[in-house]
């Protein structure tokens, strides 16, 4: 039995060293920011920015304004109205049900949901959402576009990924976690053969220590944002709405939490075709 314990043992070194890398990989990309500027990205693949402020909010470029995290703000792109809202993911950490940090919370997942409304009109295949408040960067080590030959990688990554995972619908490309959930990333990378992006199973995201957050930045394809998009969509008429002024609003009452990284991202594509870019594209 000795040798089994030390084979056992050694794997579990090996898995610990690939979740410090993968951990340092995404370090790496904070701490020389200067040097892979999201402003430098060139690319073919359309690209949905949500603004760090409404000022600097540009909609004919696809620059979306934040919602603003108070409750009136929040409450007027929500069908249903209060009542209607799920708790917050993180009850049981303080953030209560309609206290200022739930609004907050609410409010950042509303922003994401119009960002994925400008996408879709978009029509592309597949569209890339930055999120400026959550200040993603260019990981270094995989720079999306080499100003000497002008190759446009991240088209070429979404060909690799619709070639190696055709029925995909969501691909996180920057990931935060604590370490155990790092861990279980880069075993699940490892036995799936080291692909550029791993599925994330609802097997898999039910494990204990699993949980992985930030949206940051993320590719969506046509399909995932339908899907997502026809899950909240509000379903609610008035007789002002039917003559064409229907404002834009979600029904998040199908959602079991208000977070968009934890529930409504996840439960809008019904868990199918999520990937987790590997290692994360951005940090």
């Amino acid at each position: 039995a000795e040798p089994r314990v030390r084979r056992t043992e050694s794997a579990g070194r090996v898995v610990a060293m690939r979740a410090t890398m993968l951990r340092l990989l995404v370090l790496a990309g904070i701490l020389v920011a200067s040097a892979a500027s999201l402003d430098a990205l060139s690319t073919s693949i359309p690209v949905v920015r949500i603004a760090a402020s409404a000022a600097e909010a540009d909609p004919s470029n696809n620059v979306i304004a934040p919602v603003p995290g108070d409750r009136v703000s929040c409450l007027a792109y929500v069908a249903g109205g209060e009542a209607s809202l799920p708790p917050s993911f993180d009850v049981a950490r303080g953030i209560d049900t309609f206290g200022p940090g739930y609004y907050k919370r609410l409010a950042r997942t509303l922003t994401h949901m119009k960002a994925m409304v400008a996408a879709y009109r978009l029509g592309a295949d597949a569209v890339l959402i930055l999120d400026e408040t959550e200040n993603p960067i260019a990981h270094p080590d995989f720079s999306f576009w080499d100003s000497e030959t002008e190759t446009d990688a991240l088209a070429e990554y979404v060909t690799d990924l619709t070639q190696s995972s055709p029925g995909w619908q969501h691909v996180q490309l920057s990931v935060l976690a604590l370490s155990d959930a790092f861990g279980g990333l880069v075993k699940d990378w490892d036995e799936a053969g080291r692909p550029i992006a791993t599925e994330l199973t609802p097997a898999n995201r039910n494990r204990g220590n699993a949980e992985l957050w930030s949206y940051g930045a993320y590719l969506v394809s046509k399909k995932g944002l339908a899907s997502t998009l026809l899950h909240f969509a509000d379903r609610s008429h008035t007789s002002a709405e039917e003559s064409g002024s229907k404002p834009l609003r979600f029904d998040l009452s199908h959602a079991t939490c208000i977070e968009a990284d934890n529930c409504v991202m996840w439960e809008g594509v019904a868990g199918a075709g999520w990937l987790v870019a590997t290692p994360p594209l951005f940090a």
